[in-house]
């Protein structure tokens, strides 16, 4: 049984990084949808062995209430008014992930929690070397790649076979994180992160390297900050804290009501359009009415399929969360994060927070925090699942 478990689980990663890939995406496709059934059947076959641990319930609840039942109460009192076929789609979609998470998590917790790492790494590698060996579209002149970043100079963007490019930075920053924490040996993680470190350069991505950064700022604090023994200066550590943040909030409203400000375009020229484009979404949904419960839980490429909605920006999965489900929605989604988020600091889980503020730092920019078609959607919850009883 537990040869099948496997196979499928390792089918099901497969798939999910194969779908994206120019050769046999169509198969892998497919295979990905009979994995989840099949997944998803054999929780059902298996619930009897206390499958679904107490102190996963709560942060399963919230799921269940965010992607199935809020949205469904949003088709039952006629919220929604479009797509209504694929946002039930979607629901089923979303929960079936949940499913697969949870029963992934449970096979490698009675096995190997290192082994998930292993596997995800390893798979993670086998199509980025493929892509690098079939395609060549990349480059060890890594100088110039750090300089092409830095001056917004982006024009050579390595694909390696997939549909973007951005596609393989989250497949190199998965590939990063996995092997960090497997089980291999030394000498053979420092090969993998020397690659994707290479990989992830190549493909000209900045989302990644600025959460990883944020990633590294939060730990130097958070050590610091335990380090301080004298109480005052844990409360002004904080309060410069709480400063900032509401400084970045005033400065972030003062750009919404000075969009013409030349700091607001260079800001934007920065985001490629991403900043200017996020309040023409917000703007839009203030004037349809719709920032309260959104315009459904579509999915993106629905958004791209409808002339309505063609100018509406879903790049940062907040302003996503926004365009679909609302601001209870995007409260929703924050409130589930930030849950986990709190009961990992709260367990001291270093390699949890730190997985947990790289996707929540990487969403600001791209649609990719909870989206079942996300590999860093997989890693976030599976992980979760996994770790969030281990201290360390």
């Amino acid at each position: 049984m537990n040869i099948i478990r496997r196979s499928l689980i390792i089918m099901f990663l497969v798939c999910s990084i194969g779908s994206f890939f120019e050769y046999f995406n169509t198969i892998f496709l497919g295979l990905r949808y009979i994995c989840m059934a099949s997944l998803f059947l054999l929780f059902l076959l298996e619930i009897r062995k206390n499958f679904i641990l107490k102190k996963h319930i709560f942060i399963i609840l919230l799921f269940v209430l965010t992607f199935f039942i809020y949205p469904l109460v949003g088709i039952l009192f006629n919220i929604y008014l479009y797509g209504l076929i694929t946002i039930l789609m979607n629901i089923c979609f979303y929960i079936s992930f949940l499913v697969c998470c949870l029963y992934i998590s449970q096979y490698y917790l009675e096995t190997s929690r290192a082994n998930f790492f292993k596997d995800f790494s390893m798979i993670c590698f086998l199509f980025l070397i493929s892509g690098a060996l079939i395609y060549r579209d990349f480059t060890i002149d890594v100088i110039t790649l750090v300089f092409n970043l830095v001056s917004n100079n982006r024009i050579e963007r390595s694909y390696l076979g997939f549909t973007n490019p951005n596609q393989v930075a989250i497949m190199s920053s998965v590939l990063i994180i996995t092997t960090y924490l497997s089980n291999m040996k030394k000498i053979t993680k420092i090969i993998l992160l020397g690659f994707s470190l290479l990989i992830l350069i190549n493909t000209g991505a900045r989302t990644p390297l600025l959460a990883m950064l944020l990633m590294v700022v939060f730990f130097i604090f958070y050590y610091s900050y335990k380090k301080i023994t004298i109480p005052l200066l844990k409360v002004m550590l904080k309060t410069l804290l709480i400063g900032c943040t509401i400084v970045s909030i005033l400065i972030f409203a003062n750009f919404i009501s000075t969009v013409s400000s030349s700091f607001f375009v260079s800001l934007d020229i920065l985001t490629t359009n991403r900043l200017s484009r996020q309040l023409n979404t917000i703007k839009f949904l203030l004037d349809s009415r719709s920032f309260i419960f959104g315009l459904g839980m579509f999915n993106i490429s629905f958004f791209s399929s409808q002339d309505i909605f063609s100018g509406l920006n879903t790049d940062s999965y907040y302003t996503y969360c926004l365009a679909t489900t609302g601001i209870i929605g995007l409260v929703l989604n924050l409130y589930l994060v930030g849950n986990m988020l709190i009961k990992s600091l709260k367990m001291k889980n270093m390699s949890l927070i730190g997985i947990i503020i790289f996707c929540i730092s990487y969403a600001a920019f791209e649609a990719t925090l909870i989206f079942p078609t996300s590999l860093l959607s997989i890693l976030l919850f599976v992980s979760y699942f996994i770790l969030i009883d281990k201290v360390g």
